[in-house]
């Protein structure tokens, strides 16, 4: 008898959190939500947090020395990678709307790291040359902001959600230096414009979601409402610090190889 209740409860201990894992919830508001267990005290320092970060750099550092020297192995685990991100971001999105019972326009990326996990594969599937640096730039530069922002972790129960989060977030940021490792597209200053058109098409989008398709929801996608850094840094000026924070990647990714470029052309000369 003892064996068998401690067999029901670990059967239900499993059920409960496989529902927990994969389920949404109904709360006393009546909407629908992802379970979540307790805010951690301080999720930059959370162990999962700062895994992440060290270990996401460090494997797109392996990956981008082993692809600039083995290049025709490349393509194949572009593929896989691409599909994997886009089944996963379709996946998220679907399964909101479905069982968390969000808005059918829940279905459209707003924040700029949702539109670039779709873009990224589609790019990246069909080899659309031409948009290559203005979505990869965008998607590095998405990928790397959230993952220091450390809100991904603000729960200490991990979902599926969570994980396919981290999952997008990752890829968004090892595709490209893939793609960049076997030289189909450069960090080129001349072309780094395009960066700036879409840009401003997704903060329109995502405006007009905040404004407009989820007026009364207390939106902030793209985080334009107000501040997306841990506290509400920077207050009624956290624009300000965007326009820093997008300064300094776009400087980190486009300067030094300019400047290499120009060396190169003297000592050509010389």
């Amino acid at each position: 008898m003892m064996a068998l209740l401690r067999t029901n409860k670990i059967w239900t201990f499993a059920i409960s959190n496989i529902d927990k894992f994969v389920g949404y919830f109904k709360e006393e508001d009546g909407k629908f939500r992802q379970y979540y267990n307790g805010t951690v005290p301080n999720p930059l320092l959370d162990p999962r947090q700062i895994v992440w970060v060290i270990a996401t750099p460090i494997i797109g550092f392996f990956l981008y020395r082993y692809f600039y020297f083995h290049q025709s192995r490349a393509r194949k685990t572009v593929v896989v990678l691409s599909v994997i991100l886009l089944v996963s971001k379709a996946a998220e999105h679907v399964i909101a709307v479905i069982f968390g019972r969000e808005p059918i326009m829940k279905i459209f990326p707003y924040h700029l790291c949702s539109f670039t996990g779709f873009a990224i594969p589609l790019v990246a599937l069909f080899n659309i040359k031409k948009l290559k640096l203005s979505i990869y730039t965008l998607g590095l530069m998405g990928g790397v902001v959230t993952m220091l922002l450390g809100d991904s972790f603000a729960s200490r129960f991990v979902t599926v959600y969570v994980l396919i989060s981290v999952l997008g977030h990752t890829l968004i940021i090892l595709i490209p230096l893939i793609e960049h490792a076997t030289g189909e597209y450069q960090f080129e200053l001349k072309k780094s414009w395009t960066i700036v058109p879409i840009l401003l098409l997704t903060m329109i989008w995502a405006t007009a979601a905040n404004r407009i398709f989820f007026k009364n929801t207390d939106s902030n996608y793209m985080y334009l409402e107000k501040s997306g850094f841990p506290g509400g840094f920077g207050g009624q000026y956290f624009f300000l610090l965007y326009i820093l924070v997008f300064s300094a990647l776009y400087a980190v990714l486009f300067i030094p190889p300019a400047i290499r470029r120009r060396r190169k052309l003297l000592l050509a000369l010389d």
